[in-house]
């Protein structure tokens, strides 16, 4: 960092120092330049180039691996995924004794698998043909895991940034410490309203919640039930309402809220909170949609997704086999705790999907939307 000398300075190439706590001025004719302490300089490599350096291998990796992940839904399970470890002097044993774990893209255990699994990590995942290599036997596969992730006490590289996605876990060393400055902890009331979701914890959110109710209204039918609050997006308010107003006919012991507009990041905010679940509508124009719809709910960090057919296919006979085709195409989502809840609407009734065993048990739950 230089400045130049100014000019009502006396002239002269005499040469002083000015200690302080943060820096040294040193001034040499008329340039004076500020100089970093012994005491800084012995910690800024650790702190400046290799811990930054880390967190930005770390990021971009989990990147690069959440756009892979997108590529390999896409697939399905025509091939499975194979863990690759770069086998040179640098890699961990931990990670090295993965090298070669064979599963199918749906498997639950890439929810805890997928790289980076550590501090620059070099894994990767890549598809390969079933008929060449063979499925990995899942109990190995749960031993190498608790052995690859013994020393991560905290969590940060157990998750998949293509299911999640999201660059770092909701529950990290970064994230997580906003809490000991968090507005709630500090008793103060008056919140920030624009925080991303994955941001949050979930006690977080249900604080919030709460401590925002009085930015809300009571909706005329159902009163307690659904709450609207007053900077919700003004042109899908209607909607809103609407495909609340089935559900909370459908079942008595729910409770609604609209939420508030918010766009953070390209990503509009979900627009509902079911029995404390984000949930978002979405207003398919085919049954291809709800594909689609899930995939956006879950970038939106919805727990549940409403699948609101009286928006664009009302008027359109209920198909509850192509319905049934494609959130059974979800069902990993389910299983893997990433959506608990999916409701759909269509004419004024709603029907509730959490759990099915079958396709035909799932086609007679879409059935009761029949008049």
């Amino acid at each position: 960092m230089i400045h130049q000398r100014s000019p009502h300075s006396a002239s002269g190439t005499s040469r002083t120092e000015k200690k302080h706590s943060r820096y040294i001025e040193l001034i040499e004719g008329d340039v004076v330049t500020l100089a970093m302490p012994d005491d800084v300089r012995a910690i800024d490599s650790t702190y400046n180039a290799n811990y930054l350096r880390a967190e930005y291998n770390f990021v971009a990796a989990s990147a690069e691996m959440a756009a892979r992940w997108e590529g390999f839904v896409e697939d399905g399970d025509r091939y499975n995924l194979q863990y690759r470890a770069t086998k040179d002097g640098r890699t961990r044993p931990e990670h090295a004794a993965l090298d070669g774990v064979t599963l199918p893209v749906s498997d639950p255990m890439w929810a805890e698998i997928t790289p980076p699994n550590g501090w620059n990590c070099r894994c990767l995942l890549v598809q390969v043909l079933k008929s060449r290599y063979p499925v990995t036997d899942r109990a190995e596969v749960m031993r190498l895991a608790e052995q690859a992730f013994e020393r991560d006490t905290r969590g940060m590289f157990r998750f998949n940034p293509g299911t999640e996605g999201k660059s770092v876990p909701d529950y990290n060393p970064y994230t997580i410490s906003r809490c000991r400055n968090c507005d709630i902890a500090k008793g103060i009331t008056r919140l920030a309203r624009f925080i991303p979701e994955n941001q949050l914890c979930e006690a977080c959110v249900i604080l919030r919640e709460y401590a925002q109710a009085r930015d809300y209204t009571l909706d005329e039918k159902f009163g307690e039930r659904l709450r609207i609050n007053n900077s919700a997006d003004k042109d899908e308010l209607e909607d809103n309402i609407r495909a609340a107003h089935s559900i909370l006919s459908g079942f008595p012991e729910i409770e609604m809220t609209i939420r508030p507009h918010v766009i953070m990041h390209k990503v509009k905010n979900p627009e509902y909170t079911i029995n404390g679940l984000i949930a978002d509508r979405k207003g398919i124009e085919s049954e291809k949609g709800i594909t689609s719809g899930f995939q956006k709910a879950l970038k939106q960090g919805c727990k549940a997704i409403v699948i609101d057919l009286d928006m664009n296919m009302r008027d359109k006979p209920l198909r509850t086999i192509k319905l049934a085709q494609y959130i059974d195409g979800r069902k990993r989502d389910f299983e893997n705790g990433l959506i608990k809840e999916c409701y759909v609407v269509y004419r004024d009734r709603a029907v509730k999907i959490d759990s099915w065993s079958t396709r035909k048990e799932l086609i007679g739950i879409l059935e009761k939307l029949r008049p």
